[in-house]
């Protein structure tokens, strides 16, 4: 099973409603709700009306998203009728064995998972393992292959699943080349003693919110390089010494990727089909646009593959 972890911003969100359902039998998203803006209160309530399964994670580290915000807005809210929520508990700095038997004691209702993207105290490690198998409710162990310490712990658990960070992501654009290797736990996991894997997409786990005006529009486009991953880049040349411009470098970025002989060997999704329309069309949809299309071909590239 493939656990792909999303921040929950907007095109994080439209890329969950684009792609085509039959995905979800080989993939549960974790979705960190960074924003509870209007817009994503609409896409939450479309994702509960689908029933396209999730984890939510309750205890949100990035954004101004607070857990009252969560239990209020979402749990009780957009999301209180979906069939199919799964609640998640982010074990961080501030984790507390309080915290975790609040959370095991709220929303009882719910399929629970716990995410570890940090390394407890080992005292906490022992009672949360202790208390757990007393709360067959909590499906899902998820472990950041940084902070994996804790993992040998659990190993009764038949759930428990390794996320890397697997997309090599540069600070400017102009430092792409023209593809990266991304790291990906897939072929590997049985042997791990893992029965799931996940990552963070062509994004990388760095949170912004927001970004500025660059001097060089990169696109991303996952395929696979054997049992591993790889990572093209398409990039803008032209005027790259000048700031902004952003249709004419996109339509150029955009153009190298339609025409390059990689697609060839890569199944149709619809990621792809966005980017072959917008250069169909010589279109420029913004910058968010195809950041989603990128979501969504990895998405279901690794559906694909699995």
């Amino acid at each position: 099973m493939y656990y792909p972890f999303l921040r929950a911003k907007k095109h994080e969100l439209l890329a969950l409603l684009a792609i085509p359902a039959g995905n979800f039998s080989k993939m549960l998203p974790i979705l960190e709700p960074v924003t509870v803006s209007a817009q994503a209160l609409s896409s939450y309530r479309n994702l509960s009306a689908s029933g396209r399964r999730v984890i939510l994670i309750t205890n949100p580290t990035h954004g101004d998203t607070t857990a009252g915000d969560v239990q209020r807005l979402l749990i009780a809210g957009a999301l209180s009728t979906h069939p199919n929520l799964t609640l998640g508990l982010v074990v961080d700095k501030d984790f507390s064995m309080t915290a975790l038997t609040g959370f095991l004691g709220n929303n009882l209702s719910h399929e629970k998972a716990i995410i570890f993207r940090y390394n407890p105290r080992p005292s906490d490690v022992t009672a949360m393992a202790a208390l757990l198998p007393s709360h067959p409710e909590v499906k899902h162990l998820i472990f950041d292959d940084r902070k994996i310490a804790s993992s040998g712990a659990f190993t009764w658990h038949p759930q428990r699943v390794i996320v890397s960070d697997g997309f090599q992501r540069e600070e400017k654009n102009a430092n792409y080349g023209s593809s990266s290797s991304f790291h990906s736990y897939m072929t590997t996991i049985a042997a791990m003693g893992f029965a799931g894997f996940g990552d963070y997409l062509t994004v990388g786990d760095a949170y912004s919110d927001g970004g500025g005006i660059g001097y060089v529009v990169t696109l991303h486009l996952t395929s696979p390089d054997g049992s591993d991953l790889n990572v093209n880049h398409f990039s803008s040349v032209t005027d790259s010494h000048i700031r902004g411009l952003q249709p004419p470098k996109f339509k150029e970025a955009c153009a190298s990727l339609a025409t390059s002989a990689i697609l060839k060997a890569l199944p149709r999704t619809t990621g792809i089909d966005m980017y072959l329309d917008w250069h169909a069309r010589d279109h420029y949809p913004s910058l968010g646009p195809p950041k989603q299309a990128s979501m969504q071909h990895h998405l279901e590239l690794i559906c694909s593959m699995i």
